[in-house]
């Protein structure tokens, strides 16, 4: 977590954003948007290979068949439930999945059911996951704090 938060902050990491938002004005300022996408694929393929070390060490052996539908609807649930584009997001979302998980492993099916309704019911209710909906609640918090706070010394400079 600390390696990537560093990485988004870096100079890398602002063209990375600046390609997602908009390739052509990111190529008007000067970005190389195919050397930073080929840059992107690669680097993506390394946590992917990591990832991939991980896991075979940690099981002993590696199958194909290792990674089922199931798992990878976890595993877009868990990104969906933190937060795309939050990396802390993607860590919450993580840990509440699995302990869902883990909670409910003696019910196979009811799983099936309890992840794709909560997929469901984040995609309606929470389309920026748990942090990016807090984020948004406080920044409008702030935003009504300081309008608050505008009005009434406005009010008060008359008198």
């Amino acid at each position: 977590v600390i390696i990537v938060n560093n990485f988004i902050r870096s100079n890398y990491g602002r063209r990375f954003s600046a390609i997602k938002d908009d390739p052509l004005a990111a190529s008007v300022i000067g970005v190389n948007v195919r050397y930073i996408k080929i840059m992107a694929f690669v680097l993506c393929a390394i946590f992917g290979g990591v990832a991939g070390l991980l896991y075979s060490n940690y099981s002993g052996y590696i199958n194909p068949t290792t990674f089922v539908q199931a798992l990878q609807t976890n595993f877009l649930l868990m990104i969906v439930l933190g937060g795309l584009g939050n990396t802390w997001g993607a860590v919450i979302g993580a840990a509440l999945v699995t302990i869902v998980y883990e909670y409910t492993r003696a019910y196979v099916e009811f799983q099936k059911i309890a992840f794709g309704a909560a997929m469901i019911l984040i995609v309606l209710f929470l389309q920026k996951g748990i942090i990016g909906t807090i984020l948004n609640y406080r920044q409008q918090k702030m935003i009504v704090k300081q309008h608050e706070t505008e009005t009434v010394g406005t009010s008060e400079v008359g008198k």
